[in-house]
């Protein structure tokens, strides 16, 4: 084997260049262009189409792709938009025209603040939804801005513009607020491929959501969040299997007072996204039921029937037969009582799910009062969550009584007040006096966390939400 003039071996010189490290790797690249395509679909508008400059490969993904197209800002009365938020996201009325005028692809989720249909600013409105690039429109959302929209009297909120009508053939995810929509309105609307449907702070006669109902004959998830005009609403749906109800009554007039179930055979949970007024919920048929909360005697009372059940408060729950579908439960007590969980567990006997927040601590001794009861019920409890949690007597005493008696846990969180100061000492004096060493389950987990997360109990933002398999288990 021959070498060169500097005594480099000549088949050493013929080697291929090492690869390069990981870290330079474009895996993304490399991808399909339809997984790529997905990817730009998935970006606000503006940073879509800035994936143009990465690579040679990205620019006609951009031209192809589906849009997202999501406007933050406030018309002003020039069309133009008043941005409140990332600058980099500023779109006016031109550029979106533009947009939709000259993007080949279709749009696939338009997003506006509800307040664009108010007469003013109706007709730039209305020439969004009237552009062939929405005939495929898959989300409409017209969202609420609180800053804005608030101020504005329920009397002027208008009717959605008729162009929207078109859209609904289409639509999978639809969002409407600060807007009225009357009985025969909703008559008219057809929703075939509607699964999420959301109505936020609109003025809704009696019968409108039951109407609109009728007419989303593949809806699966339901959002009823702030509404006017009905104090009862009644569900009848074959396919729906997420409820969420947010009551409120501080604009005043009719607001919802009772929610009916009376006809939902895959319906799995029902939720209140948060308890701030009394709530009378009946359930006729839901067999497959699973989730439930969150019940509330802090900032509401719900009064549930739930089949032959009823909860009137959370210390009086009344029952011929035990309600053997629920598994997950959530529920606010003003103070911390063992009496209340167990009575929950009578009622609910295959509960796996518990979680609670409380604000004080009661009287929770139990050696006594319930020494024998691990012996006649058979607890299926695998995760317990306790917020606001402070180490105090009533909160040991309550947690023990799980600890030794639920022989199926798996985990027990505890979210401690942001004010303890949670250090390796203190998570070991809560070790020793929640007989932790003795706990039935040999297997169960013991967590502390601090208290940071300021969201409520059930994690409900939008309709997308009602997704997720435990909206209680925090995502922050």
């Amino acid at each position: 084997m021959g070498d060169d003039e500097d005594g480099v071996p000549a088949a050493k010189r013929r080697q291929p260049a090492p690869p390069p490290p990981p870290a330079m790797v474009d895996y993304i690249s490399n991808l399909p262009d339809a997984i790529l395509g997905d990817i730009v679909s998935l970006l606000p508008t503006k940073k879509a189409a800035c994936t143009q400059i990465l690579a040679r490969r990205w620019r006609p993904l951009w031209r192809s792709a589906p849009l997202n197209i999501e406007c933050h800002g406030l018309l002003r009365d020039d069309g133009t938009i008043d941005f409140r938020g990332d600058p980099g996201e500023h779109l006016d009325k031109a550029a979106i025209t533009r947009i939709l005028s000259t993007h080949p692809g279709p749009v696939r989720r338009l997003r506006v603040p509800a307040h664009h249909m108010q007469p003013r600013h109706a007709n730039a409105l209305n020439d969004w939804l009237v552009s062939p690039a929405l005939n495929n429109l898959q989300v409409l959302e017209f969202y609420h801005r609180c800053d804005y929209a608030n101020l504005l009297a329920v009397s002027s909120w208008p009717p959605p513009p008729a162009s929207v009508f078109q859209l609904t053939p289409t639509l999978h995810v639809a969002t409407f607020s600060h807007c009225t929509i009357s009985d025969g309105t909703a008559r008219s609307l057809h929703f075939p491929n509607l699964k999420m449907l959301a109505l936020e702070e609109a003025l809704l006669p009696e019968t409108t959501v039951q109407s609109i109902l009728a007419r989303c004959p593949v809806l699966e998830n339901l959002l009823l969040r702030g509404n006017v005009g009905s104090s009862c609403v009644r569900v009848v749906s074959p396919r729906i299997r997420s409820i969420a109800v947010h009551v409120s009554s501080f604009r005043g007039g009719a607001h919802l007072q009772e929610l009916v179930v009376e006809d939902a055979p895959c319906l799995e949970r029902l939720l209140r996204t948060l308890p701030d007024g009394d709530l009378g919920v009946t359930v006729t048929n839901a067999p497959r039921l699973e989730t439930l909360g969150c019940l509330s005697d802090v900032f509401g009372v719900t009064k549930l029937k739930l089949g032959s059940a009823a909860i009137l408060r959370l210390n009086d729950v009344k029952f011929k037969e035990a309600v053997c579908s629920v598994k997950i439960l959530a529920f606010y007590n003003d103070s911390l009582s063992l009496d209340v969980v167990i009575n929950f567990m009578e009622c609910f006997p295959c509960l796996e799910r518990l979680y609670i927040k409380s604000c004080s601590g009661g009287k929770n001794a139990w050696r006594k009062k319930y020494r024998g009861l691990n012996k006649h019920h058979d607890f299926r409890l695998k995760n317990l969550v306790l917020e606001n949690y402070r180490g105090t007597k009533s909160e040991i005493d309550f947690v023990t009584f799980f600890i030794m008696n639920a022989k199926l846990l798996e985990s027990m969180r505890f979210k401690v007040e942001s004010r303890i100061c949670m250090d390796g000492s203190w998570i070991k004096t809560q070790h020793t006096q929640l007989l932790v060493e003795k706990r039935k389950s040999i297997c169960a987990q013991i967590e502390f966390r601090k208290y940071d997360c300021r969201c409520n109990l059930t994690h409900v933002e939008s309709v997308h939400d009602l997704s997720a398999a435990d909206p209680f288990a925090c995502r922050c």
